[in-house]
């Protein structure tokens, strides 16, 4: 009775845009990908075009992946490549970012004579410049590479590679570098038969953290798999689902034991066959990995994402069609623990008018160190929000235990897609997303960044 009575009486938080949103690229290739350290450093990474010369001293462009960086309190620098001006990159990249400010990006590059390039990695200091891309070790051939950095400063990227056995698809491989130093042997950390895809990666606060990915052993159901990670070893790979798993993707997220995933299953309980649920699992050595449904029902729509703080609260969000309401226009809801040991909460309804499309925009969460949390998301009811038609991009927060609060508009009128949002400890968010004017005058195109207080 209590936390519900604190839920009602609790005022809502609101926010306030540090100055007009930035357009770092006037047309990127790809959306961004965005972290923030503890102290509100933030960089942004994506792919986009950049001017160089041909073999034959002519001015052309190739694909390139850009980094933009903030200082905490700074402005984003101007773009800069980090990637070889000499060939494309696919828009296999990824990026992370450390509590203290670390960060490291991975790509790979196209070539036209072979297919067995490397996993390339640039690395940045905590309040430097991003390094040299080098090839990480071990990883030719890899493809779908997944970055994370630890608190401490170590970086973590896992990769897919062919298993070279029929019928086995791809395994999951990994490589590890400590605090400033090199990365070491890389590691197969799946099985040999696992037919793995999507692997992501995830560090907590002190380093500890595991590699998650989907699976289908022997062409079986799709089933999550992850291999935790301690004191420079993975453990053997578990099964982490109970339940073959949806195909719309899964979140993890490191702590200081290990990580915690969530993901969508086709079990649970509905009246009308719609079933499917949302659930949560920690996998960390020495710890039975115990799944734990957090809404059920079914008529959900894409992936739950999660935002977890070193202090073990975590954030996770998801939409959902409501009963006699269109699956295009699905409510976004939200769960909070409080602590590494506690359970999800029961879910709340964020906002009514979420938005579905083809580019997968949807709900993305973030937490800061007080617990005031924020959720943005893609909404197909701007018109109210003063966004128009297209669909746009809302943002909302909120207290522990508190409402939330109506929801804001964030861009600027166009098609606003793959927005990603993330804060500092004390407050403040910094949301980037990509936008296209489709047919409003009004909006503002390009990859665009917020400073939200």
């Amino acid at each position: 009775m209590v936390a519900v009575v604190a839920a009602l009486v609790a005022p809502a938080v609101g926010w306030a845009q540090d100055g007009d949103p930035e357009t770092l690229d006037d047309n990127p290739i790809s959306t961004p990908d965005l972290g923030v350290d503890a102290q509100g450093g933030a960089v942004v990474a994506w792919v986009g075009f950049a001017e160089t010369t041909n073999d034959a001293g002519r001015p052309t462009v190739v694909d390139a992946l850009h980094v933009s960086v903030r200082e905490p309190d700074g402005a984003f620098s101007p773009p800069q490549p980090v990637s070889s001006l000499d060939t494309d990159v696919t828009r296999d990249m990824d990026l992370g970012v450390g509590r203290s400010g670390e960060a490291a990006v991975v790509w790979r590059e196209q070539e036209e004579r072979t297919t067995a390039t490397p996993i390339m990695v640039s690395r940045r200091p905590a309040h430097g410049v991003f390094g040299r891309g080098v090839a990480v070790r071990g990883s030719a051939g890899g493809r779908d590479p997944s970055v994370a950095v630890g608190g401490e400063g170590s970086v973590l990227v896992a990769w897919l590679e062919g298993s070279g056995r029929r019928g086995c698809g791809n395994v999951v491989w990994a490589a590890r570098a400590r605090p400033g130093g090199s990365f070491g042997r890389a590691r197969r950390v799946s099985g040999r038969c696992p037919n793995a895809s999507a692997p992501r990666a995830a560090l907590g606060p002190d380093g500890r953290g595991a590699v998650a990915w989907r699976a289908r052993p022997s062409g079986g159901e799709t089933e999550l798999q992850a291999a935790p990670f301690r004191r420079g070893r993975f453990d053997r790979a578990r099964e982490v689902s109970r339940a073959p798993i949806s195909a719309v993707g899964f979140a993890i997220a490191g702590d200081r034991t290990g990580a915690t995933l969530a993901w969508r299953d086709a079990g649970g309980n509905a009246g009308e066959g719609d079933a499917g649920r949302v659930l949560v699992a920690r996998v960390a050595s020495g710890l039975r990995t115990r799944p734990k449904v957090v809404a059920d029902g079914g008529r959900f729509v894409g992936p739950p994402r999660l935002a977890a703080h070193a202090s073990g609260a975590a954030l996770l969000t998801f939409e959902r069609a409501r009963p006699n309401r269109p699956l295009h226009r699905p409510s976004v809801y939200a769960s909070r623990r409080a602590t590494l040991g506690a359970a999800f909460r029961e879910p709340q309804l964020v906002a009514e008018c979420g938005a579905t499309d083809e580019a997968k925009t949807f709900a993305f969460p973030a937490l800061d160190a007080t617990g005031v949390a924020t959720i943005v998301f893609q909404t197909a009811c701007g018109g109210p929000l003063g966004i128009g038609p297209n669909p746009g991009l809302a943002i909302t927060q909120a207290r522990p235990g508190g409402s939330w609060s109506p929801p804001a508009p964030l861009s600027s009128g166009g098609f606003a897609v793959g927005v990603e949002v993330a804060m500092a400890d004390a407050g403040g968010a910094i949301a980037a997303w990509t936008e296209r004017a489709f047919g409003a005058p009004e909006a503002v195109e390009g990859l665009r960044v917020a400073v939200l207080r």
